[in-house]
């Protein structure tokens, strides 16, 4: 009987795993990027965008793989690489000014 309830779970981990990889989508790989906070210093950061079912991730770490922030991307961004720099300019910035 012991064996017959591990049976039917098991399956239904498997497919729960399948489920989550399948629903995401990667829509910009890491991507490294020297961004520009005032004039003469800049930071280098890497980036991946990702589509998580309806909504849209975009995911900033440092070199060092240590997560900076991710954020929730609006409806209806422009998925191109420009808008992702643009608001990894404004994340970088505002923690700049904010003294992090």
């Amino acid at each position: 009987m012991a064996s017959a309830r591990r049976k039917e779970t098991a399956p239904d981990s498997i497919s729960t795993s399948k489920v989550r990889t399948m629903a995401t989508q990667i829509i910009q790989h890491w991507t490294h990027s020297r961004v520009p906070l005032e004039p003469g210093i800049d930071r280098a950061v890497v980036y991946k965008v990702v589509r998580e079912g309806t909504r849209l991730y975009q995911e900033i770490r440092d070199v060092e793989s240590n997560l900076i922030q991710t954020l929730e991307l609006p409806p209806g961004a422009p998925l191109d690489k420009r808008c992702f720099e643009v608001l990894l300019r404004y994340v970088l910035i505002g923690q700049a000014a904010a003294g992090a």
